[in-house]
């Protein structure tokens, strides 16, 4: 980034129940990424380009922490972050979470565009015909149009660079 600048510090709720802040992670490298578990396109792959990289660096990957924060504060809930890390099987990223009130000023500092879906792109044949039906129904209508920039901040907290799809 040119010219660089310091990465804005925020403290929000982690997967782990416990606030932490952006400046926690100060002495590593960190991706910061904004992401939403219920995903159906984009999210699954920067989550798996980011996978990837860090599995690339082997020991030097130590010194990398993958951030994320949610751009769903309705369904990106400390439960819900815990098990979409679980399932990707990664360990030592930090998943933030947190209401609109508190999440909308740190998307605001990283430029990330957030707004769910009013309303679906297609429309199922029929009504549901049981509880199964309309929570599948409510799973696959329910989207998030986001931006999911990927930030390299250095250790000292400073943004080095930008990436965005295709990485």
């Amino acid at each position: 980034m040119n010219p660089a600048r310091q990465a804005p510090d925020f403290s929000l709720s982690t997967q782990t129940g416990l606030t932490e802040s952006l400046s926690n992670h100060r002495g590593n490298v960190v991706l910061l990424t904004f992401l939403y578990t219920n995903c159906p396109d984009i999210c699954p792959i920067v989550a798996t380009h980011l996978k990837n990289a860090h599995a690339l660096l082997e020991e030097d990957g130590v010194d990398v922490d993958v951030v994320v924060v949610s751009v769903d504060p309705e369904r990106d809930t400390v439960e819900a972050v815990t098990l979409y890390l679980e399932r990707l099987n990664v360990e030592r990223w930090t998943y933030f979470v947190g209401t609109q009130g508190e999440l909308s000023p740190v998307w605001a500092s990283y430029f990330v565009a957030q707004a769910p879906d009013d309303v679906p792109a297609s429309t199922p044949v029929g009504e549901p015909s049981g509880a199964l039906d309309s929570l599948a129904r409510d799973i696959a209508f329910y989207t998030v149009t986001h931006s999911s920039p990927v930030y390299v901040i250095d250790k000292d907290g400073t943004m080095r660079s930008l990436f965005t799809l295709p990485m």
